[in-house]
Order: structure tokens, then sequence, then C-alpha cells
């Protein structure tokens, strides 16, 4: 872990120990600059002990559609104070994903988190496990990818590549989220899709119950409503969900009740083209 320090960054710490009567010395500049390289680790590690940084900002609960049933307890933080980037897994999640995404030519050069970015710790219903988590990015869209690149892309996720590889170019996929299991191997990655290029994709065209489907996403409330992911090859391979923002409450007004639609997420989950499971998520500060 290695920090770039600036003579401002120093100028700021050295006030601070003035300012909690800390006295410092130090022959060289070096000499101070290694001494935060070593204690700042013991510091975030520390730091990311301490329960206040992981009380979730936002609680998603979800319950498979049919029996209403809890099935999964999501905890969703943002980076800058839910302590992930100070956690050793988490820390090694991020860099797995960087360094994934920085194989293609051009996202190389590219920052894709920032302290603004959400984190979230998905655990079972009895809160006894972690299930996975999931990482935010910042928006990286396909049609920037040379058709090689996004041929070797879209090779980690097998629901896309039976579709003709300009289709999916054209239809605007942007990458919105890595899932990641719990021992660090990718499980997703989850794009955002308008509902215009989800009837153009034209993945669903086979699958079970698909008028059904289609009929929710036109009656979503955004444009934008859509988010699809892709599970990466391994066991999951022939999987893909399909997640709805802001749902009419005219389609699924038996399940709701009296809930705020607006705090109401549905998703469907495939897995060799039929129907696995569908599940709300009640989102809030539970």
């Amino acid at each position: 872990m290695n920090f770039d320090y600036s003579a401002f960054d120093i100028e700021q710490i050295i006030d601070i120990m003035q300012k909690n009567k800390v006295d410092l010395s130090f022959e060289k500049l070096e000499n101070l600059q290694q001494t935060f390289e070593e204690i700042l680790p013991i510091l975030l590690n520390a730091k990311a002990r301490s329960k206040k940084y992981f009380n979730p900002y936002i609680k998603v609960l979800n319950y498979d559609y049919e029996t209403e049933e809890l099935n999964l307890i999501s905890n969703y933080n943002t980076y800058a104070d839910s302590g992930v980037m100070f956690d050793d897994n988490n820390r090694n999640h991020i860099t797995n994903i960087n360094n994934f995404l920085r194989s293609y030519t051009l996202l190389n050069e590219s920052y894709f988190f920032d302290s603004l970015n959400v984190f979230g710790t998905s655990i079972d219903a009895k809160q006894e496990s972690i299930v996975y988590h999931e990482y935010g990015i910042n928006y990286i869209p396909l049609k920037i990818f040379h058709l090689e690149e996004l041929r070797k892309f879209v090779g980690y996720m097998p629901c896309l590549q039976k579709i003709d590889i300009e289709k999916i170019q054209d239809c605007n996929l942007t990458l919105t989220n890595f899932v990641v299991n719990t021992d660090g191997t990718p499980k997703k990655l989850e794009f955002v899709i308008s509902k215009k290029n989800i009837f153009e994709l034209q993945i669903f065209d086979e699958y079970e119950r698909n008028e059904e489907i289609f009929n929710i996403i036109a009656n979503t409330k955004c444009e934008d409503a859509c988010k699809i992911g892709f599970y990466f090859t391994g066991k999951e391979e022939n999987k893909i969900s399909l997640l709805f923002n802001l749902i009419d409450a005219n389609v699924l007004q038996k399940k709701l009740n009296n809930v705020d639609v607006e705090n109401i997420l549905y998703e469907i989950t495939w897995q060799d083209k039929n129907i696995l499971q569908r599940t709300i998520s009640y989102l809030g500060t539970f």
C-alpha cells in the first residue's frame, strides 16, 4: 500500500499532531513518509473493526415473491463512511476488480472506485453468514470496447455469447455493479439497460413467461428502470437476472399492500431459460 503524500498533506498531518500535543521529530522527510506507510494500515484495520463504520445507510430486505418469506438481508454503505476500504478482504476484492477491468486496453487508465460509490454485504435471513459482496463502480458503457475486446469480455457471461456482438454493443449495456462471492471469486456483473434496449436485445424471447416479463417492464415508471445481471462462467453460468426499479403499483398490487412503491425492487432470476426465483425487495432504514 503506497500513498502519494503531497507537501500540503504532510503539513496538515503535522498540524493535527501539534494541535493534539503530539511531538514529532525526524531527520529526513522520507523517514516521515515511511512511518506513515507503516502506521496507516494498522490504523485502517483498527477503524474497520469498529462497528460504527458498518452501520448501513440503507437496508434491503429480500422476500420470495410467492411465499413472501425473507430470504436475504443486504446492508449498503458508501465507501466513504462504511470502512470497506479498510477491510483486508474487501480491499483485496477491489484490487482484483480493478486489475480485471484494467486488463482491457480502453479501460487501463480508468479509475473505477471513488468515495461516493456503494458497497453492499448480503447475508442470509438468519443473519448467520455472508452470502456475497456487491461493489458499485463508475459506469462503463460496453459500446466503448473494441469488438475484439468486447468478445473477450462477453466470454465471461455465457448468456450473452449467443447474441450478435454488434447488437450487444448497440444496446448500450452499461456496467455498474460487480458482485463477488465470499471466497473472492466473481459472481455476477450487473448492467443498466433501458426498457427499449431490453426488447431489442431479444435475450428473453425464448424464456419462460416472457410476455409477463415484458408487461412488467413496460409498466415500470422510469425510462431506464432495468438492471440486468449476467453470472460469471462457473456453476451458475446459465443464470441471468433482471431487476426493475420503481415498479408501477398496479403490477404487484396484491404483494405491495400499502408499501411506498418507490421503495420496491422486483427481481427475476432465470436458469436454463426457466424462472428460478422472483424476489421483492423492500428498501429502507429498518
